[in-house]
């Protein structure tokens, strides 16, 4: 069974060096992936779709790769279509002005996962993951955001 994680960005970029950090743990055997698409939201509500071929999901220069290989992606896609279900719950979750990261995931390291993606910000949109490791990421984020580790005990 497919673990899905939602991820929302302000921008393409950061979705991109997400998708950089989901390469290299890819790579390094912490996650696999069965399935990745972004979804941008413009302000009006536009909806633009990308189905990445998790096996081709790159840990070098995204900047350059993804975008030439979305293109050639998509067409790959309409002969081997990402789960629509992925794709659907993803483009449902997305927010005007937003870029949305879903992925699928067949095994991951809910701490690596964490570690990896918190200094790019972003917010937990959607999951299937259990209350705790969801409350892992979203804190992991939300103490890079915020610029603090793990927190002490309050001082007066």
């Amino acid at each position: 069974m497919n673990t899905l994680i939602v991820l929302s960005y302000p921008d393409l970029d950061a979705a991109r060096r997400a998708l950089a950090e989901l390469g290299t743990l890819r790579d390094r055997h912490v996650v696999a992936l069965a399935g990745v698409v972004i979804v941008e939201c413009s302000t009006d509500g536009q909806l633009r779709t990308h189905a990445v071929d998790p096996g081709r999901v790159s840990s070098g220069s995204l900047l350059d790769s993804v975008v030439a290989h979305v293109e050639s992606s998509l067409d790959a896609w309409r002969e081997r279509p990402v789960d629509d279900a992925l794709t659907d719950r993803v483009a449902r979750k997305a927010r005007p002005g937003t870029v949305s990261l879903g992925l699928a995931a067949t095994q991951l390291d809910i701490y690596a996962l964490s570690a990896a993606l918190a200094p790019l910000g972003g917010e937990v949109a959607d999951t299937t993951l259990s209350i705790d490791d969801e409350l892992k990421l979203v804190e992991a984020i939300s103490n890079a955001r915020d610029g603090s580790g793990e927190r002490g005990p309050a001082t007066d």
